[in-house]
């Protein structure tokens, strides 16, 4: 099920926290410089063409029996470093082609946009204003070739209203040093935007929330690489949602989603119908998929999984064919899995819980091995990334519990 809104942020650490910061990032902590004012350009406007329905779904494979996680850990991870201090929600990371991390975060006046230095500071600038008596929220970032950023968001416009389904998503991109105006992609009602930028093009898989009474979620997908100008938009799925995206080498997207069962949707052109596989089984939980694809463009999934023990946690799907696939358990507890392929296409799941926080998994062998980076931290959003230049991991989170509030990074060798 979804449905439209936001975690309540939390109220920023006094000097208690400012003081723990130093045990937790083992000395003093320079803040860097003063925040840049972000400039307004003109936006390009949107026009959208009606794609075509979906395909049919393809039956479930059999599952295959899960494996146990290990107990060592295949990387040396870092301690947490500060990013920026501040309550954020909602991190969506990418790096660029020299190893640099991009992150957007939503804070308690708008979207922001953190950028790293060649110090391995953070600067900062605003990506969006809230409307007055409304909320942006739920970025996805996404680099172009030339390692520019764009920002996809979604814009509540009141929210002491009630039902209170969003104004839409809205996209900015970072031109000249500043950000250009917001520019509405999706009407109201639409969340969950996951956000890639493919040779050029401008693809975007998002969903509708159940917000409305009577109204039921769906999948939606969303891209300029149709012919004519302007988007061409396509309904992926009718029931499901939490979208995340990828885009293969010959420019068709993956999408794999929720909501009534786990699924990838794998689209027959650039800007074409979708067949759909299901991955995983219908249940009442929410399993927060989070899609990659290999050095040879297979899907790879990791999702939150409701069952009893010996099913019960993250597992990882492997697509081994058009409708084949096999499944590996990488840790027992449920949580919000972030996944990325190293350089030999192994999977690394970041994982944040509301209780516990935040783990990350790799694949040792034919088991996964779990390394808790964070004890302490209550988080609200995590993003991993891994370099394809040195195979480092990056994994960027928002901390918003009293310890104290900021985005922290934790880097793997």
């Amino acid at each position: 099920m979804i449905t439209a809104g936001r975690n309540p942020g939390k109220q920023r650490a006094g000097k208690q926290g400012m003081a723990m910061i130093g045990r937790r990032l083992g000395g003093s902590v320079a803040l860097g410089a003063a925040l840049l004012a972000a400039l307004s350009l003109a936006a390009t406007p949107v026009s959208a063409a009606r794609g075509t329905s979906t395909a049919g779904r393809a039956q479930t494979a059999p599952d295959t029996a899960p494996t146990a996680p290990a107990v060592s850990p295949a990387t040396t991870w870092s301690s947490p470093r500060l990013a920026r201090l501040g309550d954020y929600f909602h991190v969506s990371l990418a790096i660029d082609s020299h190893g640099r991390l991009h992150a957007a975060a939503a804070g308690h006046s708008g979207i922001w946009y953190m950028r790293e230095m060649g110090d391995g500071s953070f600067e900062r600038q605003r990506v969006s204003t809230n409307l007055p008596g409304g909320h942006d929220d739920d970025p996805s970032i996404a680099l172009d070739g030339a390692g520019r950023p764009y920002v996809a968001f979604v814009r509540w416009d009141c929210d002491d209203c009630a039902p209170n389904p969003p104004k839409g998503i809205y996209l900015s991109k970072r031109s000249g040093g500043s950000w250009t105006s917001p520019t509405k992609l999706a009407g109201r009602s639409m969340v969950s935007p996951s956000l890639q930028i493919h040779g050029g093009d401008l693809y975007l898989a998002y969903a509708r929330c159940e917000c409305i009474p009577k109204q039921t979620a769906q999948v939606w997908f969303l891209t300029s690489a149709g012919p004519g100008a302007g988007y061409t938009r396509l309904m992926v799925d009718e029931g499901g949602g939490n979208p995340s995206l990828q885009v293969a080498a010959n420019g068709r997207a993956r999408i794999a989603f929720d909501g009534h069962g786990v699924w990838v949707a794998q689209a027959a052109g650039k800007a074409c119908c979708f067949s759909l596989l299901q991955i995983g089984e219908d249940t009442a939980g929410t399993a927060y998929p989070s899609l990659a694809l290999t050095s040879d463009n297979r899907s790879v999934v990791a999702w939150s999984r409701v069952g009893g023990p010996g099913r019960r946690g993250i597992v990882v799907t492997t697509l081994t064919g058009s409708t084949t696939f096999s499944n590996a358990r990488a840790s027992a507890q449920r949580g919000h899995p972030s996944l990325a392929l190293d350089g030999s296409d192994s999977p690394v799941v970041a994982v944040w819980r509301s209780s516990g926080c935040c783990w990350v998994y790799e694949k040792s062998g034919a088991t996964f091995a779990g390394t808790r980076f964070d004890d302490e931290a209550v988080a609200d959003g995590m993003g991993i990334v891994i370099d394809g230049a040195t195979d480092e991991r990056h994994i960027a989170y928002s901390a918003v519990d009293g310890v104290p509030p900021a985005v922290y990074v934790v880097d793997g060798t």
